[in-house]
């Protein structure tokens, strides 16, 4: 009984490390999105960015971090590809 139940810490342990790690990405993805959208040139990327950012936070928020990286992702995209047109 007392190995299950120390079993079960370590797990929660590890999903309290794990969401954390998930959550430090989710905070640099956001930092490096603001950056770009700061030197962003293109007004209508900037704009779909934005809306993905806002997105993305939600999802990190609500513990969807995984779905939250990939919208701050999508956003980076949007902003790459709008500075390679130029």
């Amino acid at each position: 009984m007392a190995a299950a139940i120390a079993g079960d810490m370590v797990s929660a342990a590890s999903a309290q490390e794990l969401l954390s790690v998930r959550d430090q990405r989710c905070a640099r993805m956001h930092q490096q999105l603001q950056s770009a959208l700061i030197q962003a040139v293109s007004e209508d990327a900037s704009d779909e960015a934005r809306k993905l950012n806002t997105k993305a936070l939600h999802l990190c928020a609500s513990g969807r971090q995984s779905q939250g990286l990939r919208a701050f992702s999508a956003a980076l995209e949007v902003l790459q590809k709008a500075g390679a047109d130029r």
